[in-house]
């Protein structure tokens, strides 16, 4: 028999183990395991169909953590647009970058700042040795610099 069908495949890191949770057994419901691997991982889950339907336990303590840590963040996001209520969301800048801006709002124009710096001859490579020195001289002594 090959491995895809076997039971004793994780669902998640697709490795042969001893111990699982089963997402639909009492245990998985307890453990929410099917809405953590759907909204952490963003992995569709169907009950039906042919994937193994458990979770080795090395992948549920990940998935816990990695769960209270999303919880956490998107709370944070939460926190932090109550903090700073001017900070803009990304759809927010997207749409105002696409905006026109009036004449008095626009950007200087720097392709002819660019096209004179490209046309300055820079001349020829300039080698610059940089020295460092520590308070004491290779044979241990002070160095008077110091």
């Amino acid at each position: 028999m090959d491995d895809m069908g076997d039971e004793n495949l994780c669902r998640l890191c697709a490795v042969k183990k001893d111990y699982f949770v089963g997402i639909y057994d009492d245990e998985g419901h307890k453990l929410s395991l099917e809405t953590k691997i759907t909204k952490c991982l963003q992995i569709e889950l169907y009950p039906k169909d042919s994937l193994p339907k458990t979770v080795c336990l090395d992948c549920c303590a990940k998935l816990d953590q990695f769960s209270d840590f999303f919880e956490t963040t998107s709370q944070a996001q939460v926190t932090l647009h109550m903090i700073y209520p001017g900070a803009k969301k990304e759809e927010e800048v997207d749409i105002e970058e696409d905006r026109p801006k009036p004449e008095h709002e626009s950007d200087h124009d720097c392709s002819s700042f660019l096209e004179e710096e490209a046309s300055v001859d820079p001349g020829p490579p300039v080698l610059v040795e940089c020295v460092l020195s520590d308070t004491q001289g290779a044979g241990g002594e002070q160095n008077a610099d110091a």
